[in-house]
């Protein structure tokens, strides 16, 4: 997985070390990185290394290679932060299923990502705050394998994405500009569901007018990718937790594998 380490690397910064799957994940479950030193200063980051080699079915039917991204600035008093027990416990759920993350869907966590803290589930999603090739890489094999940049959220801001949809939600991203990093930032303030329709119904027309061609009304010119462009990336509402679900661990119990 050479290849996988040094798109990642290119990025996240030198991978530190790694944890090995937990006992109780099941058969496939992948080792999870830790990366500093990267191209957002302050950073640390933490991503799946190897969830590729089990193919996830997407709603259509088409299996998809992924791997999953954490990325946070440290935690005072919890330097390592959560991220390495979150993404093994995504993983083997992912994996349980057999479903693929879909773009633009909310997973909800059974606690908050630190203790007393507001971010309680994840938003899937391109990772934008890197180069646009980030999302996604070549393997050896030829298989290509999307990275799913999963971002806290909090419970407001996940009604929102469940009752408005994801576009409505990347555009508050958009004009608002929270730090996605920072695990102790404020709930967005959003705005109540008539106001979003109306808001989204103002943002279409104003971006899709422009360029609508006299020929059918196709567009003369390439649709811009936003913030949540169609990868595949997204978690079902499914994927929760059920009863009885091992919540996220702080990822320590898994042995530590450091890189020569």
């Amino acid at each position: 997985m050479a290849v996988l380490v040094d798109h990642f690397e290119a990025r996240l910064g030198g991978l530190e070390g790694a944890w090995s799957a937990g006992e109780q994940t099941p058969a496939g479950a992948p080792e999870v990185g830790y990366f500093t030193g990267g191209v957002l200063a302050g950073v640390q980051s933490f991503a799946t290394i190897g969830l590729h080699r089990t193919p996830l079915a997407s709603r259509t039917g088409r299996h998809l290679h992924l791997e999953l991204l954490g990325c946070n600035r440290p935690v005072p008093g919890d330097e390592m932060g959560p991220f390495s027990g979150v993404l093994e416990y995504v993983a083997g759920r992912l994996i349980s299923s057999g479903q693929a993350v879909l773009r633009g869907d909310v997973l909800r966590l059974p606690m908050p990502l630190t203790p007393g803290g507001s971010m309680t589930a994840l938003y899937a999603a391109i990772p934008v705050y890197f180069d646009e090739a980030f999302a996604s890489v070549v393997l050896e094999n030829g298989s290509d394998a999307a990275i799913v940049w999963l971002v806290p959220i909090g419970n407001r801001e996940a009604e929102f994405v469940e009752e408005e949809g994801w576009e409505a939600f990347e555009q508050e991203l958009v004009r608002q500009d929270p730090d996605l990093l920072d695990l102790s930032r404020s709930e967005m303030a959003l705005p109540s569901s008539r106001a979003a329709r109306i808001r989204h119904a103002r943002w279409a027309i104003a971006r899709f007018a422009p360029i609508i061609g006299a020929g059918h009304g196709i567009p003369r010119e390439g649709r811009r990718v936003p913030l949540g462009a169609e990868l595949g990336i997204a978690l079902t509402t499914e994927a929760a937790t059920p009863q009885g679900s091992r919540p996220p661990s702080s990822g320590r119990g898994g042995r530590r594998v450091r890189r020569s």
